[in-house]
């Protein structure tokens, strides 16, 4: 069980890198894609009307300057628009992996996780050195896997009148892997009042405090579960690094007040 929250709080922590890129501008790419470079909004804004203006009046895109505009879109948050340009653009150009990477990442943005990963797939196909894609594909289908056993879990606890404290403690693990912390700190509240409370339970609801800036209860929690599991070190240098924090945030509040 130690493992598989190890495996989980590893899965929370990629989860949070974004999905392909995060930039105020198109992202750099090689090969036959040219990004759109601006140096004012005002210059963006333009280049973006121009665009939409030359596909009204002659009912497409090159394909490049669709790519352009879909990704305009897509980084302004209009994933609609944004999906229907980047696919227009490849109904003409069907093997470029950067627009097929960004078509994945305006899916994945929009909750539709296997379109999204349908696509990264065919990218990586194309370039199957992208480590980095590899990386992003790899932790979006491990959290999709997550989400399917957080339902699974979710139904058992809900239809089976005796569920074990095991049960509980891996879903309250997957919540944590999935940012759900609110649900994972009901359960997690519920685990460490048991007579039976385990010290992983009370090290991961530390965790959880310590991540929402409640250092004090933070460490109330972690010294229980060193005391029910005293020879876990990692325990002792969360502990340890708990303390360090909760100081900085003391000398901070002092400083403000």
């Amino acid at each position: 069980m130690k493992k598989l929250g190890v495996i989980i709080l590893i899965v929370f922590a990629v989860a949070l890198v974004a999905f392909f890129w995060n930039k105020s501008k198109s992202p750099e790419v090689t090969g036959d894609v040219k990004p759109l470079e601006y140096v004012s909004k005002k210059e963006f804004d333009q280049e973006v009307a121009r665009l939409e203006q030359k596909r009204e009046a002659e009912g497409r895109l090159d394909w490049r300057e669709a790519f352009q505009l879909g990704v305009v879109y897509l980084h302004n948050g209009e994933l609609k628009k944004s999906i229907e340009i980047l696919e227009e653009a490849r109904r003409y150009k069907m093997n470029s992996h950067n627009l097929l990477e960004s078509l994945g990442m305006a899916y994945h943005r929009d909750g539709r996780t296997g379109k999204a990963l349908e696509l990264g797939d065919m990218a990586l196909k194309l370039r199957p050195d992208n480590e980095h894609l590899k990386g992003i594909v790899s932790a979006v289908t491990m959290k999709e896997a997550l989400k399917y056993r957080k339902e699974s879990l979710e139904y058992k606890i809900e239809n089976e009148p005796v569920i074990s404290n095991a049960i509980k403690f891996e879903l309250a693990s997957i919540y944590m892997g999935l940012n759900e912390t609110d649900n994972a700190e009901k359960i997690l509240i519920e685990l460490v009042s048991k007579e039976d409370a385990t010290h992983s339970a009370f090290d991961m609801l530390a965790h959880l405090k310590a991540m929402k800036g409640e250092f004090d209860e933070a460490i109330k929690l972690e010294e229980q579960a060193i005391a029910l599991s005293p020879e876990t070190e990692d325990y002792k240098l969360r502990l340890n690094e708990m303390k360090k924090l909760s100081a900085v945030k003391e000398k901070n509040d002092y400083h403000n007040d």
